[in-house]
């Protein structure tokens, strides 16, 4: 298992952590056209982190294992509650 703790893969992309995958899709073409090594020198690590913030929030399971571990789950959930109890 990644170790999650020292990184907000959401703020890395600029999303809000009840994105969508089209949104984190957007989020990262943009990022990396902007972080990229060939047209940003100071870019590598930068794009390194893009690269891996994308890769665990696209994929489903990686991103509910990142979500319990730092505990979006939970304000997804509770944000799911409210949404339930204005729509009658």
């Amino acid at each position: 298992m990644k170790n999650y703790a020292s990184k907000d893969y959401y703020k890395i992309l600029g999303l809000n952590y009840d994105a969508k995958p089209e949104d984190i899709k957007k989020a990262f073409r943009r990022a990396t056209v902007k972080y990229h090594p060939d047209v940003n020198k100071n870019g590598e690590k930068i794009f390194m982190e893009i690269k891996e913030a994308y890769e665990v929030l696209i994929d489903e399971n990686e991103r509910k294992n990142y979500d319990f571990i730092k505990g979006y789950d939970v304000l997804k959930r509770q944000k799911q509650q409210q949404k339930k109890q204005h729509t009658y």
